[in-house]
């Protein structure tokens, strides 16, 4: 039995905040990792290859949220997602091919695939369980549904 999906919000208010922070982590980075690259030219030092390193594990993270970050919603059985510099595409129910949760402390992250036949995309969606967050969304929940209902037709 198929569930009908009315409104369902499946991105946090504070998608915003994970996109404008992964700008603030790149200005933060990016000045250490060519610190640590200029040091390196001068003379060799290990704890500056350390530097570089987890500079650019940052300098990755930060471009892989700015990629994939989104905003997200389910409206008359059509999934909504609006990534930042991007126009918003609309999928049917039955294109959600995988969801991954990534857990920090209170900060929930889905990363949900989807799949139009032509391609597949990635979209990154921020919820928080912290008392200051105003909303509890159950995101994964939903998309697991989702993916149930699509497993069992």
């Amino acid at each position: 039995m198929e569930k009908n999906y009315k409104k369902v919000k499946l991105s946090s208010k504070w998608t915003n905040m994970g996109y404008y922070g992964a700008i603030g982590g790149l200005v933060f980075a990016v000045p250490f990792a060519l610190y640590a690259i200029y040091s390196l030219l001068l003379d060799f030092q290990l704890n500056m290859l350390v530097v570089m390193a987890i500079a650019a594990v940052l300098i990755w993270l930060c471009l892989y949220v700015m990629k994939n970050i989104a905003h997200g919603r389910i409206e008359d059985n059509v999934i909504y997602f609006k990534k930042f510099n991007k126009p918003e595409k609309k999928y049917s129910l039955d294109q959600v091919e995988a969801v991954k949760v990534y857990e920090n402390r209170r900060d929930n992250y889905v990363l949900v695939t989807m799949n139009d036949g032509n391609a597949t995309e990635k979209y990154l969606l921020p919820s928080s369980k912290m008392f200051y967050a105003g909303e509890q969304l159950n995101t994964e929940t939903v998309l697991r549904q989702i993916i149930e209902n699509n497993i069992n037709k």
